[in-house]
């Protein structure tokens, strides 16, 4: 799970993390610990409202539904015990 600004940027897999963020337009560069190049495209500077808005709104329609769907057949089978 990666926030910023209290908004989820992610929230999935690890192993599938850079290749979600990559379909996004922002590719961890090659060397490079995957781990600090998340925590540097969710860290506030002056050049990332932009960045932000782009990944926040990404969330909402591409892993946020399935999220959703995933809580509302956990709910699911929780009532029909």
């Amino acid at each position: 799970m990666l926030l910023a600004n209290g908004k989820f940027l992610y929230q999935g897999y690890t192993s599938k993390a850079v290749e979600y963020f990559a379909s996004q337009g922002f590719n961890c560069p090659e060397f490079s610990n995957p781990a600090d190049y998340m925590m540097e495209i969710a860290s506030r500077d002056e050049t990332s409202e932009e960045r932000l808005r782009i990944l926040h709104a990404a969330f909402d329609s591409h892993l946020k539904p399935g999220i959703l769907e995933e809580l509302s057949n956990i709910n699911a089978l929780k009532g029909s015990k």
